[in-house]
Parts: C-alpha cells; structure tokens; sequence
C-alpha cells in the first residue's frame, strides 16, 4: 500500500469553498475553522476568547510546520495576508502575555464568508452557469499585457515551465511567481530547462537548483556534471555566473 494515500489525519474542505475563495485561502480557512472549534481531550477548547469571538494564536513559521508542509514560509505569509485584505480573516497582536510578543491571533469574518458565499450563488443562479465572482483568484493568462513583468526580467517563466516541465496549475504559478521574485524570471527559466534536460520536471527540483545557485553562483553547472563542465569550459552552454 502507498504510504501516500490517506495514513495520516487528512486535510478536509469543501470543493465550493475552493471555488469560492480560491483553493489555497481555503484550505487556510478551513484550518483555522478547525482549531477555533477543535476541543481537548479534556473537553477545553483551543486559542482565547475576546470580544464574543474565539482567537487561535501561531507564527507563519509554526503554521507552515504543523499545518501546511506542502507550503514554504513565504507561500503561507501570502495567502494569510490576501485573506486579511479581503477581510475573510481578522488577526490582532494584543492578545500576548509578553508586551513585546507581536505573534498574531486569528479569527474567521463568518459574516463576510456567507455574504461572498450568498454573492457566488446570486451569480450561479442569474446567469444559470458557475460564474465567480470577482474576488476569486485564476491563474494568470500568459499574455504580453499580463506577463509584461517577467518579460522584461528575461523571459517568461510561465511559457517556459510549460513547454520545458508541463501543464500550469494556480498553485504552481503562484510558486513560479515567488521564485521570480527572489532569483529573476531568467534565472527560473533556466533552471526549467535543466530540468528538462536531465528529465527531472518538477517545480520542487528546479527550487532545490535555484538554491544551489544562490550558494555556488548563478548559472554553474550542477554536481553530476561538473567535471564534465571543468574540463571542457570552453565549450559549456552553461549561462555565466551573476556577480553577487
């Protein structure tokens, strides 16, 4: 038996959640719902109550260790925030014991959650097709309006990712987008096509590259080909390397 399939208490949601708020503001909403009503075995529940409402407490980094591994840090700080701004969530930081703590409390707008809801079905029901509303987030269309931004960095790493690795997800292109933010859309962009070359495509190894590139230099040749590169440098198609 796979050791992927469902050996471990599995994360729940509703698919009109998803389509709704976006699949991952509701899988971080869904989480948060469950904490907020979750009780211990002694029958006490989680967090703090304050103001008629229930507040669960934690870090970004906490919540991406113990909730969402499947994420990186700056992955969960985005999604919170976009939930904060759509007013979906609230947090505070004066729920903390410690003057100085600044760790966020969290709670669910369950009034702004059903109204968004009640604004979903109005839609479905006028136009007699699932239409989302506006607020819903789609994978951006690899347009030259809609991509003006990584093109001017040198290239566009979403055509890139498709033709080098395969289909684009929104889960994928927001992970594309972090990586373009920190190592410019060129550098993505080679790092797809070394995937491709040595068949390893997956968003996760053209990460694990990138990394590797900010320790030994933008552009050098990976582990297993490096003495190949070494001993024939003057014919290597390897990019040179970014001065840091």
């Amino acid at each position: 038996m796979s050791k992927l399939l469902i050996l471990e208490p599995p994360l729940q949601l509703l698919p009109s959640l998803a389509v709704v708020i976006g699949l991952n503001e509701a899988i971080v909403v869904q989480q948060i719902h469950y904490w907020l009503v979750m009780k211990t075995p002694d029958g006490r529940k989680m967090g703090q109550a304050t103001d008629g409402q229930r507040w669960i407490r934690n870090t970004a980094e906490n919540w991406q260790i113990s909730n969402f591994p499947f994420w990186n840090v700056n992955t969960v700080r985005r999604v919170f925030a976009n939930l904060e701004e759509r007013n979906i969530i609230t947090s505070r930081d004066d729920l903390n014991k410690i003057g100085y703590d600044r760790t966020k409390w969290y709670t669910i707008n369950y009034d702004e959650l059903k109204a968004i809801y009640s604004e979903w079905l109005n839609a479905i029901n006028q136009n007699g097709e699932m239409e989302l509303p506006n607020m819903v987030n789609t994978i951006p269309e690899t347009t030259t309006e809609t991509t003006k931004d990584i093109e001017e960095e040198g290239g566009n790493a979403f055509r890139v990712y498709e033709q080098e690795i395969g289909p684009l997800t929104s889960m994928i292109a927001e992970g594309i987008e972090e990586l373009v933010k920190e190592h410019t859309a060129h550098w993505v962009c080679e790092s797809f096509r070394i995937c491709s070359k040595n068949a390893k495509r997956s968003l996760g190894y053209a990460e694990s590259i990138l990394k590797r590139w900010l320790v030994d230099g933008y552009g050098t040749a990976p582990p297993w080909e490096r003495k190949k590169y070494n001993n024939n440098s003057a014919n290597s198609d390897t990019p040179t390397a970014r001065t840091q």
